[in-house]
């Protein structure tokens, strides 16, 4: 007897499910305008709240700087969503570490959402 299976539909790539999206509101006209041409810092950037904030920022025209202990993850994301920023390897849990990225990037505004999203493990 043969087994019936349902069709299997495609998974559309994330870059082309994001076109299918509206586009964001032109940053002078939004919320994020304050964000423009401003330092900032996001930890968790390849997390999953930390990738949307990082992607609204980047689009608001933030010097944005992108801080993640998966640098792997962190490319990734940066290439698949189109975030304009600079990118560090850190590990939050490292004081010192810590210390080091703020002195070196001098963020005025940081959103910090290392630790935030979904549980790995579930």
């Amino acid at each position: 007897m043969p087994v019936l299976r349902k069709p299997v539909t495609p998974t559309p790539s994330l870059r082309e499910a994001l076109s299918a999206w509206p586009p964001l509101v032109a940053p002078e006209r939004s919320v994020l305008a304050p964000y423009q041409g401003v330092r900032t810092l996001v930890t968790g950037a390849s997390g999953f709240i930390g990738r949307w904030i990082a992607r609204l920022l980047s689009r608001a025209g933030s010097d944005l700087i992108l801080a993640s202990r998966d640098t792997a993850a962190l490319r990734s994301v940066i290439d698949q969503l189109e975030i304009n920023g600079e990118a560090f390897a850190v590990d939050l849990a490292d004081k010192a570490a810590v210390d080091a990225l703020i002195r070196r990037v001098r963020p005025a505004v940081t959103f910090h959402l290392a630790g935030y999203g979904v549980d790995r493990n579930e």
